[in-house]
C-alpha cells in the first residue's frame, strides 16, 4: 500500500548537496543485440585519443634548423599517427630555441608552417640573436604545451 523505491532510511541522491554517482562498467549497443562488454586498456584508448589532437606537454623537445637569424623550422613528429593532418596549433607557455654553442633564445611566436598525419613543421621566431641559416636548432621548454589542431571531429 505504498511506493517502495529505496529501502527504508537510505538518503535521495538528488536531494543531497554536492553528492555524487557514480556509473561503470556500461556499454552503449546500436540496434536491439547485445554484444559481449569490451574492455578496453589504458594505453590503447590514449593512443586512440591522441589521433584526435596531437600533443606536446611540458618536457617538450623538438628539433630542426636555422632559417634565418631570427626564425627556426622545427620537425613536430606526433606520438601516434593523427587521424587527418592537423591545420593549426595552439601554444600556452614559454619556449626557448638553441643550437650548437649557444645559448637559449626566448620564442617571441610558434606558428603553424604545415602538417601530415605522422608530423607538421612550426616555424619559431626570437626577437634578436639566433644562429646563421643551415645550423641545428632545438625547440624546448620545461611547461609548455603544443596541440595541433583540425584532426579533431
Amino acid at each position: 500500500s505504498g511506493n517502495y523505491f529505496s529501502a527504508s532510511g537510505s538518503t535521495a541522491i538528488c536531494a543531497t548537496s554536492g553528492a555524487t554517482f557514480y556509473v561503470t562498467g556500461v556499454q552503449l549497443e546500436e540496434g536491439n543485440a547485445a554484444t559481449s562488454f569490451e574492455f578496453v586498456d589504458y594505453g590503447r584508448l590514449l593512443q586512440q585519443c591522441q589521433r584526435y589532437l596531437p600533443a606536446y606537454t611540458g618536457g617538450v623537445e623538438m628539433f630542426g634548423y636555422w632559417d634565418g637569424t631570427n626564425n627556426a623550422k622545427i620537425a613536430a613528429p606526433y606520438l601516434v599517427e593523427s587521424r587527418v593532418a592537423p591545420t593549426g596549433v595552439t601554444t600556452s607557455g614559454s619556449f626557448d630555441i638553441h643550437g650548437p654553442g649557444a645559448g637559449n633564445f626566448a620564442a617571441t611566436s610558434i606558428a603553424f608552417s604545415r602538417a601530415t598525419t605522422t608530423s607538421a613543421r612550426l616555424t619559431c621566431n626570437v626577437a634578436s640573436g639566433g644562429l646563421s641559416a643551415g645550423a641545428s636548432a632545438g625547440l624546448n621548454s620545461a611547461a609548455g604545451k603544443i596541440l595541433f589542431t583540425g584532426c579533431e571531429l
